[in-house]
C-alpha cells in the first residue's frame, strides 16, 4: 500500500523504497552460501522495479536477492508490508528466516519483533516457472521478476489487528 504520509493517527510508517543492494543467482547457490548475512559482488539498484528492465537482464528468469539495512529507535513488533515481489519471496530480519510468500501481483505483510539499532532485511525473489507455477509460462504478458511494488515497515504498539473475518446469519423476518 502506498502512504501518502509518514505517520497517520495510528503508527509511524517507513518507507524502505529507493536503494537496495542486489545480486543474481543464476546458479541457485545463494541459500547454500547464506547469502542472506552479506551480498558480497552486490550492485544497487532502485526497489520497487524489475530486474529484466536491465538490458543484460533482459531475458533473466531465476533467483535474485535484495538487502537493505534500517533502523529502530526502541524494540517493538514491526509489521513489514510488500507491495509485490514477483513471484516466490523468502525474506530474511538479521540474518533469521522470518517469512516466504507466493503470488507475483499480491501484497503481503507480516509481523516481527526487532530489538532498537540497526538491522539488515534480505529478499530472494524467484521468478522460475514450473508445472506448478500460477501464472503458466506462457501468458499474454511478460512475467518479470524483483520487487516490483512498494516496501514499507509499521512500527506497531499495543494491539494490532490485521484482518477480521465476519460470518453472520440474518434473521428469519429480514429473509
Amino acid at each position: 500500500m502506498k502512504r501518502l504520509f509518514e505517520q497517520h493517527k495510528v503508527r509511524k510508517t517507513v518507507d524502505l523504497n529507493g536503494n537496495w543492494q542486489f545480486k543474481i543467482d543464476p546458479d541457485n547457490v545463494g541459500e547454500k552460501e547464506c547469502w542472506w548475512t552479506g551480498l558480497n559482488g552486490s550492485e544497487a539498484v532502485i526497489v520497487p522495479s524489475c530486474w529484466n528492465n536491465e538490458l543484460r537482464l533482459l531475458n533473466y528468469e531465476g533467483k535474485a536477492w535484495y538487502q537493505k539495512e534500517f533502523e529502530l529507535d526502541k524494540s517493538q513488533f514491526v509489521l513489514f508490508e510488500f507491495g509485490s515481489v514477483m513471484t516466490k519471496a523468502d525474506i530474511w530480519i538479521d540474518n533469521e528466516w522470518a517469512f516466504e510468500h507466493y503470488g507475483a501481483f499480491t501484497e503481503f505483510k507480516f509481523i516481527r519483533f526487532v530489538e532498537a539499532g540497526t538491522h539488515t532485511i534480505t529478499v530472494r525473489a524467484d521468478s522460475t516457472f514450473d508445472a506448478q507455477s500460477f501464472p503458466q509460462r506462457y501468458t499474454d504478458w511478460f512475467n518479470y521478476g524483483g520487487i516490483a511494488r512498494d516496501v514499507s515497515f509499521s512500527k506497531l504498539s499495543g494491539i494490532s489487528i490485521l484482518t477480521n473475518h465476519m460470518v453472520y446469519t440474518l434473521s428469519d423476518d429480514l429473509k
